[in-house]
């Protein structure tokens, strides 16, 4: 199993983030990135190191890169989301429930849902859930793929964009239809919001840009991931490099869930 960073030059700023927390993640870490002329160096610590073509839309970069990758399980995860903290051992565990249970993708968020695999760690089927806060069974959210069923994903929808996947109601019925599609279920342990979307605290992310800028006002908008944010705002110098949406609405705390 690896855990898999997706990334584009266009976030190069977010590099030396990801390359602190990463860090602390004891996983096969794998890098994937465009190839560029850009002078920049890539987060350090990663176990391997791959490059897309940046001309191909975002399901030829997956189609071309997948085949190079040795495990059966990844966890894919994108640049914009920083890792603030993640616990193998319940990974690990989390590998298992998806082997035992023929699981095909497996997500990182938090639900309300149904169908209930009663582990060590509770998950719910997503295959017919209706949820406000994000697309399902489909979505950009980091997640636990069958790497083969990620690969017939795309050979389907081969001229899938990044930002259009997630409307895609094809795409969407294509999940529902054929995976066993799972994400983490609510239980009493806390939920911790960023940017409206759950995460419990042994997978824990913060989404730190929405289309390439920070979304203010930064208390609301980042929820509980506000005292991480200010700490990553201020020492790598964000307002400097990013910019900043003051107006992007939206944000109850907590959210309906």
């Amino acid at each position: 199993m690896s855990i898999l960073i997706f990334s584009h030059t266009d976030y190069y700023y977010l590099w030396p983030i990801i390359e602190e927390y990463m860090a602390k993640i004891d996983l096969d870490k794998i890098f994937l990135s465009n190839k560029s002329e850009l002078k920049v160096e890539k987060p350090r610590g990663f176990n391997k190191y791959l490059e897309y073509d940046g001309n191909k839309v975002y399901a030829q970069r997956w189609l071309d890169k997948l085949p190079e990758i040795d495990s059966k399980y990844i966890i894919v995860v994108h640049d914009v989301n920083i890792i603030i903290n993640c616990d193998a051992n319940k990974i690990k565990e989390l590998i298992s429930l998806m082997d035992e249970n023929r699981i095909d993708r497996l997500s990182l968020n938090a639900f309300n849902g149904s169908s209930i695999i009663d582990g060590s760690i509770k998950i719910c089927n997503l295959n017919r859930h209706i949820y406000s806060l994000t697309y399902v069974p489909y979505d950009l959210c980091a997640a636990i793929w069958n790497k083969s069923s990620f690969f017939r994903l795309w050979e389907n929808f081969p001229f899938e964009r990044y930002r259009d996947s997630e409307c895609n109601s094809g795409l969407q019925d294509f999940c529902r239809n054929n995976y066993n599609v799972y994400g983490l279920q609510k239980t009493d342990e806390k939920v911790y919001f960023c940017l409206n979307r759950p995460y419990f605290n042994f997978f824990k992310i913060l989404h730190i840009t929405i289309q390439g800028e920070l979304t203010g006002p930064f208390d609301k908008a980042y929820m509980d991931g506000y005292e991480e944010f200010k700490k990553i705002f201020d020492k790598y110098k964000l307002d400097e490099k990013v910019s900043i949406n003051n107006n992007y609405g939206g944000f109850k705390y907590p959210p309906e869930f």
